[in-house]
């Protein structure tokens, strides 16, 4: 993708200023002086390899970030499973005894409008709703698993990350101190 986007991303790392001997070192950093195929290959040998690189951003190890945010991951998708699961079978029972009554059109027409909905505008709304206004889940291991980067430019960040125990202070990319 980088080939497809005007520019150079080395010229873009190194700044304006940068002579052309630091753009080419860090060309040969990241591999932007051969080709993509070649790039390519290059990146999936060291995924299989179990590599999967260095975050540009916060210069993280990526498996390791991924490893440390896994534990949350999976406590929120089996919550949500079950809260589905919870809420969706009984209203599937009475809506399938209630067939094409008020109340099946009722929950056919919220069905449709939640399955409509993209999940990062559903997604916003329920940290707003349930961890913002609310504040009925637990905000601190939430706030740990945050990483840095997220806490410093989020949209929430003056509202949410207050909620943090102990601040932003508290929290060094993304582990409770």
């Amino acid at each position: 993708m980088i080939d497809l986007l005007p520019g150079d991303a080395a010229h873009e790392i190194a700044g304006e200023n940068a002579s052309i001997e630091e753009v080419s070192e860090i060309q040969e950093q990241l591999g932007l002086n051969k080709n993509i195929i070649a790039r390519y290959f290059r990146w999936v040998a060291r995924v299989f390899q179990g590599d999967l690189g260095v975050s540009s951003i916060t210069q993280e190890v990526v498996a390791e970030a991924i490893l440390a945010r896994l534990p949350v991951t999976i406590e929120l998708m089996l919550v949500a499973q079950f809260f589905a699961l919870f809420l969706a079978v009984p209203l599937g029972i009475i809506s399938a005894y209630k067939a094409n009554s008020g109340f099946d059109d009722l929950l056919a027409g919220l069905a449709f409008g939640f399955m409509s909905t993209p999940v990062f505008v559903m997604s916003i709304m329920f940290i707003y709703f349930f961890f913002i206004k609310t504040g009925m889940v637990a905000g601190h291991r939430v706030c740990a698993a945050l990483p840095g980067i997220f806490k410093k430019y989020s949209v929430f960040y003056p509202a949410g990350i207050e909620h943090c125990p102990g601040g932003v202070g508290a929290f060094n990319a993304g582990v409770e101190k």
